[in-house]
């Protein structure tokens, strides 16, 4: 059993990276972590599915509607190796998505 947090869900985004399309989903924990729910492709399948935080990259599975709640389940693994093409698009989104989110602007 893991340990169990309350997460808010900050801004999401999507774009073209190189030759991946991102998405990002920005949550923050009570604690003020922040952490990026990212899911990535090549212009086709298969999606990518990846936790992010402080640039380390985590297997992830996502629950929606836990237990016929109104709750999300978010399961991190172990930190994971990814494609370094694939690593640098994610982490180019999220400096971006940062910069945005900064400035107060959305994608």
């Amino acid at each position: 059993m893991g340990e169990l947090k309350r997460l808010e869900q900050v801004s999401h985004h999507r774009g073209q990276f190189g030759e991946w399309v991102v998405y990002g989903f920005k949550y923050r924990n009570e604690e003020g972590q922040i952490a990026w729910h990212t899911m990535s492709h090549p212009n086709e399948n298969p999606v990518h599915d990846f936790w992010v935080v402080e640039g380390k990259f985590h297997a992830v599975s996502i629950h929606y509607a836990y237990k016929m709640t109104n709750e999300t389940r978010i399961e991190t693994y172990g930190i994971i190796d990814v494609s370094p093409d694939e690593k640098k698009a994610i982490l180019d989104a999220i400096a971006k998505w940062e910069q945005e989110d900064a400035e107060g602007l959305r994608t």
